[in-house]
């Protein structure tokens, strides 16, 4: 492949492909890596940041801390995510209104389980990436094209039936 394929391919946001320089892995990795781990070790106090910043006080959590450290975790897990995988953006949409559907409001079940899907449906889009290849040539569908069909038809349905429940009430 010359200079130009390989462009293509980084512009596509090809999944898994050999464009990138070791380091850029390693770091991108790293942060991930980084990331998940503080947000996990404070796993067990995210359930209080739901209440008044007066509450979450009384149970010992500083909310206003932890809030801005989850959201410079989030931020930087979901840039490396997309650094190296693409277009990840649907899946975040997605996979935690699942989990809370699923698991409950504990944020302990959440993460994990958000984590854990997550990483499943990623791998079942670069299987069904796999599945479509157009010649000989292996011209492959970009991951993130195929993280979207995957994935609205699920939002649309979580937001139908919502809005029953919504009329319901």
């Amino acid at each position: 492949m010359d200079d130009s394929d390989y462009i293509a391919l980084e512009t596509l946001n090809n999944f898994g492909t050999d464009i990138y320089d070791d380091n850029i892995l390693f770091v991108v990795f790293g942060v991930l890596a980084v990331s998940l781990l503080v947000i996990i070790s404070m796993r067990f106090s995210l359930n209080a940041v739901s209440f008044t910043d007066e509450e979450a006080r009384t149970l010992g959590v500083n909310a206003g801390r932890m809030r801005i450290i989850v959201l410079v975790c989030a931020t930087l897990m979901t840039t490396a995510a997309q650094v190296n995988y693409g277009d990840v953006g649907m899946l975040a949409l997605l996979i935690p209104h699942l989990c809370r559907n699923w698991f409950g409001c504990d944020f302990r079940y959440i993460l994990l389980g958000s984590a854990g899907i997550g990483a499943v449906i990623m791998m079942l889009c670069r299987f069904i990436r796999y599945l479509f290849r157009f010649n000989e040539y292996l011209v492959l569908i970009p991951v993130s094209i195929i993280i979207n069909i995957v994935t609205i038809p699920v939002i649309i349905i979580i937001l139908i039936t919502q809005q029953r429940g919504w009329r319901q009430e």
